[in-house]
């Protein structure tokens, strides 16, 4: 994927209005994300910074501003280029879940398959560190209804990490883990980075537990204003 002087992702100037167009959830931010970077965005209120990891994940666009991803400006791409930026982004939402009527295994290889083309051996394959790591092998065929919270949400890690993205934005990872969970969720993810060089922005309650122990830069996004 091409990056522009190692900066993933641009945010300039960027504004969202809520959908009664009255009141701006946060107004003229400016933001960069370098290659390999680790961001924390702690926010008050945290819906803002929901909606500021998902402008960044491409979701949806801001009101105003402009958005550079991969040094493309996301504005001027159409479906299809907008979709290629899209598979070098691994984004877990808090809501996010999987399919119910897919096994764990199906459900954590899908994107593999289907954007590499490769065979479920191989999907396998490339799958079976994570799923190690996670404690997944034993539920692999299993149904997400059949199998823990807990379990469901590293199945959803696991599922982004198998794509091998170059940016990785979770919104509230801690959400139905314990600690000791998300010790061994961070475990995973930054011995990815450091293999991969990606980039990690993440939202979460307990800033902390991210910038104490994994040296997270910290973003304030306070009352609809970013400082760092």
């Amino acid at each position: 994927m091409e990056k522009k002087d190692n900066i993933l992702i641009n945010l300039n100037r960027v504004s969202l209005m809520h959908s009664d167009n009255t009141t701006r959830v946060f107004q003229d931010i400016s933001m960069k994300v370098n290659a390999g970077e680790k961001i924390f965005i702690f926010a008050q209120p945290y819906i803002a910074a929901v909606h500021l990891l998902r402008i960044c994940a491409t979701m949806y666009p801001p009101t105003s501003g402009t958005v550079t991803v991969f040094g493309k400006e996301t504005n001027e791409l159409g479906f299809r280029d907008l979709l290629l930026i899209k598979r070098h982004i691994g984004f877990v939402e808090r809501v996010s879940s999987l399919i119910s009527n897919k096994s764990l295994f199906e459900n954590v290889t899908l994107g593999l398959r289907y954007h590499n083309n490769i065979s479920i051996n191989e999907a396998r394959r490339q799958a079976h560190t994570f799923l190690l790591h996670f404690g997944l092998l034993e539920n692999i065929n299993d149904r997400p209804a059949w199998i823990p919270l807990e379990k469901q949400r590293m199945a959803l890690f696991c599922r982004e990490l198998v794509l091998t993205p170059n940016l990785l934005i979770l919104e509230k990872p801690s959400y139905g883990l314990s600690r000791d969970e998300l010790e061994l969720l961070m475990e995973a993810i930054l011995a990815y980075q450091v293999k991969s060089n990606c980039s990690i922005v993440i939202s979460d309650d307990d800033a902390d537990f991210f910038t104490r122990n994994y040296g997270f830069s910290v973003y304030k996004l306070i009352d609809g204003c970013l400082s760092s």
